[in-house]
């Protein structure tokens, strides 16, 4: 009986953290695609056949688009790869899987600083204050921001399995932790930094090193450099700002200042903070400065009395270290950068409740960490329903960062997608009249002036964004689409054939140009294009509904048929591939089973035209 009650004590604080991990972000299962989760998962062909793993370690993070990066974190694309093996584009299963990451994250933590601090209520203090804090909601609920906890719960793992290899002087220990290091640096780049918080580790607690177990580190960490250099070109991903260090340095202080506010007082959170350049005598940068230097004061000179809070803060600043805008970067801060470096805040925070529970106030500190909890959950929860929906999560963004082109051109895109042409063209207009040049927004104005039947106002929008932006095979691909509706084949294939140039992967062009080939009679290179438009994306319907037609125009009914079945598969709701399955039923001889799918095409759209005529 008291063993029973000891294990359960035991799993008392592993079952409030994975409890309150699921409670604080169940209500982002339901959030949709949002700013690069297009890119990374609905657009990547990468990810889109298990077969090809291993090539991904080979390949940059939007190798997929055809875009060229030296952005290297291949497991985080492999984690991607094995939920579209699961879920295809349901989010669901996506947001499931990055809640699952944070809560193995909050768990390892845990671990980590119970092996630290040999202290189980500091552990959980600190752990729980994690799980639920806001500010790494944008690392969870925002699908692509998954490199955060999986970088973090590898590293974790390394500096867990380290200080077991230095406690039993275990070699096998060591080569796990080596392994969960180059699992972590293969997920973002921020774990580089494992050297460092090494020798932190041996700084602060004045523990020996075994100085063979450090050099393997290093060895690791030169291999990962030397192979990513290799590779890719660039052991840090180059952004083009031509700016200095003098330049971008005021903009860490200023960075400092935000992060303690958002950390103590998490309120309006967003996600572009933008990339403008402050000065030294800026507010908060002089504050920035002021809390920067006063922690590394206060750190070093306490390093004895309160290793604790001396440890956090070293750690705090070396986690953030990588974001620190030291080499250029995109944003002088971003919220999901605190994910590892706010471990030492918490720290503190849960070192100070603590202390009062110590000292005989536990009451006073279970009931301050139970209002933190519940506040720190509330904003949580609230924060990732902005997530749910584009249109709310752009516009309240806008709200935050008013001038910020790549919002605007993201709210118009969110606009478009639910059918709101004359509101996404309010918002590419104002994102055009902040940066005349944006060639993206030029783009996806012209898109909707398309579609719109504005045809020579959308080409004029078409051409301007290639002048701007040569390489821009979205609008290569609208002047082609353009063209075909005009009917001039030809010059509309040539368009598809720039776009495919520049990038490869680019499914709809294969597609459009596989149906010129149909259209033109030749069979061949139809299929040919089409099939590779489902090689690139195996989610496309009009590539199964075309490549279907070509099929039943050559005769062969039955696998017409089963590619139109196969999109049915994909899209229930997809009345072409009814209307398209009736008809080669129809061929085959047999009336009643194609009277069936008309009937189907018909109850999905009633003025679906094919599908009467069909019926008739």
């Amino acid at each position: 009986m008291i063993d029973t009650k000891n294990k359960m004590f035991f799993l008392i604080p592993f079952l409030l953290i994975i409890l309150l991990g699921i409670a604080v972000y169940y209500n982002s299962l339901g959030a949709k695609f949002v700013w690069d989760d297009f890119a990374l998962v609905r657009d990547n062909s990468c990810i889109k056949d298990l077969s090809g793993l291993a090539q991904l370690f080979k390949k940059n993070i939007w190798a997929g688009i055809g875009e060229g990066s030296c952005v290297y974190r291949p497991l985080q694309m492999v984690s991607f790869a094995l939920d579209y093996s699961l879920w295809r584009l349901n989010v669901f299963g996506y947001h499931f899987t990055n809640i699952l990451l944070h809560i193995f994250v909050a768990l390892s933590l845990y671990w980590l600083i119970s092996i630290l601090f040999r202290d189980k209520a500091l552990s959980l203090f600190a752990t729980l204050l994690f799980v639920v804090h806001p500010i790494h909601s944008e690392a969870v609920t925002y699908i692509s921001g998954r490199a955060d906890p999986l970088a973090a719960l590898f590293l974790l793992f390394a500096f867990i399995f380290y200080l077991k290899h230095l406690e039993l002087k275990n070699s096998i220990l060591l080569i796990i932790s080596l392994v969960s290091f180059a699992l972590s640096l293969f997920s973002r780049e921020n774990a580089l930094i494992f050297p460092a918080a090494i020798l932190l580790y041996h700084f602060s607690f004045k523990v020996k090193m075994r100085l063979a177990g450090f050099l393997s580190i290093l060895a690791l960490t030169t291999a990962y450099l030397i192979l990513r250099l290799a590779g890719l070109g660039s052991f840090l991903p180059p952004e083009h700002i031509e700016t200095t260090l003098l330049e971008r340095l005021p903009g860490f202080f200023v960075a400092i200042t935000n992060y303690t506010r958002l950390l103590i007082l998490p309120l309006n959170l967003h996600m572009e903070y933008g990339s403008g350049l402050f000065r030294f005598y800026d507010f908060k940068a002089i504050l920035g400065f002021i809390i920067f230097v006063s922690l590394l004061i206060y750190a070093f000179k306490r390093r004895n009395a309160d290793k604790l809070a001396s440890f956090s803060i070293f750690w705090f600043f070396i986690t953030l270290l990588p974001s620190s805008n030291i080499y250029p970067i995109n944003a002088y801060m971003a919220e999901h950068w605190l994910y590892l470096p706010s471990i030492g805040f918490f720290l503190i925070v849960a070192n100070s409740l603590n202390l009062l529970r110590k000292k005989g106030r536990l009451k006073a500190s279970i009931a301050i960490l139970a209002c933190l909890l519940l506040a720190y959950s509330f904003l949580t929860i609230q924060q990732n329903n902005f997530w749910r929906n584009p249109v709310v999560f752009y516009g309240r963004t806008l709200k935050l960062s008013p001038n910020s082109v790549k919002i605007y051109n993201n709210l118009g895109l969110a606009y478009y997608e639910s059918s709101k042409p004359i509101e996404a063209i309010a918002c590419y207009e104002k994102a055009l009249k902040i940066d005349p040049r944006h060639a993206s927004s030029l783009n996806n104005l012209g898109v909707v002036y398309r579609h719109m039947g504005k045809r020579q106002e959308a080409i004029d929008l078409f051409k301007r964004a290639l002048a701007i932006n040569p390489d821009s095979a979205e609008a290569y691909y609208n002047l082609g689409a353009i063209y075909y509706g005009f009917g001039k084949k030809e010059e509309a294939a040539g368009f598809y054939k720039k776009a495919m140039q520049i990038n490869p992967h680019y499914a709809n062009a294969c597609n459009d140009l596989g149906v010129i080939y149909k259209d033109l009679g030749d069979f061949d290179k139809a299929e040919v294009f089409l099939k590779r438009s489902l090689e690139i994306n195996p989610d496309n319907i009009e590539a199964y509904n075309n490549l279907g037609i070509v099929y039943s125009l050559r005769g062969m009914q039955e696998e017409a048929a089963s590619l139109f079945k196969e999109a049915i598969k994909i899209d229930p709701s997809n009345p072409i591939a009814y209307n398209n399955l009736g008809v080669v039923y129809n061929i085959k001889g047999d009336k009643a089973q194609a009277a069936r799918l008309f009937k189907k095409a018909l109850e999905i759209d009633p003025d679906y035209s094919d599908a009467k005529r069909n019926l008739r």
